[in-house]
């Protein structure tokens, strides 16, 4: 009898977090797993937002501002600043989105072909030298991995 009402428990929790499922998100209407930044947001708006808000964007309306274009799940990567604006305009908290963490450290063969070339060159060129490796790293991961 003890397993039966177990397995019911496990039953009735799951059909609760299936409703999680069912709300949407306020920006275009996908499905939406949790809050983001004081809103419930699909994973993709909330990442546009972050990006948008990190980098310092300013996007230029499609429909030559007239800020009318749809925002909805199969046209919202149409027209970044209508859907920017859509973010705004249903309450996207900009003081919830977190600073950017520092960027990952090099892999030890990096660092030690940089630490053999440190005394042949000066502090500007050995920074120059650590970004086009750190891309260079980033762009072959991406590409290959």
């Amino acid at each position: 009898m003890d397993m039966h009402k177990r397995s019911e428990e496990v039953d009735t929790r799951l059909s609760t977090s299936d409703r999680i499922l069912d709300i949407t998100c306020k920006v275009c209407g996908d499905f939406s797993s949790r809050k983001h930044y004081n809103i419930y947001a699909c994973d993709g708006c909330a990442g546009f937002y972050k990006r948008t808000i990190r980098r310092n964007r300013l996007y230029i309306c499609k429909a030559k501002d007239l800020k009318c274009c749809i925002i909805d799940k199969t046209r919202k990567n149409q027209c970044r600043a209508c859907r920017m604006m859509k973010c705004k305009k249903v309450g996207m908290n900009i003081d919830a989105i977190q600073h950017e963490r520092d960027p990952r450290n090099l892999p030890l063969h990096v660092d030690l072909a940089i630490s053999n070339l440190s005394s042949q060159i000066t502090q500007g060129h050995r920074i120059f030298f650590i970004l086009i490796i750190q891309v260079s790293f980033d762009l072959f991961q991406s590409y290959y991995c």
